[in-house]
Order: C-alpha cells, then structure tokens, then sequence
C-alpha cells in the first residue's frame, strides 16, 4: 500500500555540451624604442608665498569678494629653453566648497577637481628668471558657518613638449 502523503520530488538534470574546438595561438613580441634628452641645467619653482591669510572676516550679508597678491619665481637655467607652464590645484582641508571659492587674477576658479593652468612661457618671450604677480581672490557667500577654514594651493611647474 502507498503512503498517500509520501512526497515525490523530481529532478531534472539538464546536460549541456559544448563541442571544445583547438587552436592553435601565437604570440608575437614588439619593441619599441624611443630616446628623451634632458638638457643641462634647472628648472625651479624658486619663490612662491607659502602663506596666503584672509584673516579674520566677518560673516557677510551679501557675496564678499577679498583678494590678496601673491608672487611667483621660476628659474629656468636649461640649455634648451623649451618653455614650461605653471598650475595651481585646490586641496581642501577644512573647507566650504558651496561658500567659499578660490581664483587667480581673471576670476579662474581654482577647483579641487583639476589643475589650472596660470602661466605659460615659451622660449621666444622670457627670460631665465621670470617673477609674476597674481591676485588671489576669495568669495565668501551669505550662508557660511562662523568657523576655521583652511585650503591648501598645489603648485606645479611643468616643461612639456609643445
């Protein structure tokens, strides 16, 4: 006599099969060469401010704008003057970035996301010391918190080819 409450469980087992075809694979090897010349003498981020201070400012009614000049030496004693270019990055460390913005001299904003591009010389137009004057200027919106704020500028001074 069967139990009428005796389960049945079925198992279908589906088998796939693939045919495996082989190959045959080769490997090939390229070698590239290339040179780079480095001409004698430097290239130096001389002079810069290390310090850019607003002081204290107080919280604003309407956007404030502040600036403060800075200066900036590159010293170039290369052989070859293939020109160079200077960027300036913002990195954040205790700040408001919907209050606060950076820029230099034509109102550039200076972002956390990418460098910007400040200065550039090519070997026709400078000399092997070249001091530049800038304007850093901060605006402050209407919502900011009372607080420290801090930011750090990253200078870099590059020589690419053209």
């Amino acid at each position: 006599m069967k139990n009428k409450h005796m389960r049945r469980d079925l198992f279908f087992v589906l088998l796939l099969t693939f045919p495996l075809v082989a190959t045959k694979q080769y490997a090939s090897q390229v070698t590239s060469t290339g040179t780079i010349t480095i001409p004698q003498g430097t290239l130096l981020l001389e002079d810069v401010s290390s310090t850019i201070d607003y002081g204290k400012i107080e919280q604003p009614i309407e956007e404030e704008v502040y600036s403060i000049k800075v200066e900036l030496t590159v010293n170039d004693t290369r052989e070859a003057l293939p020109g160079w270019d200077v960027f300036v990055k913002n990195a954040p460390v205790n700040w408001d970035e919907q209050n606060l913005k950076l820029s230099i001299d034509d109102k550039q904003t200076i972002s956390s996301d990418e460098s910007v591009k400040i200065l550039s010389y090519d070997p026709a137009t400078y000399e092997n010391t070249t001091t530049e004057a800038f304007k850093v200027f901060l605006t402050v919106g209407p919502n900011i918190q009372p607080g420290l704020y801090e930011t750090k500028l990253i200078w870099e001074l590059g020589a690419l080819p053209k």
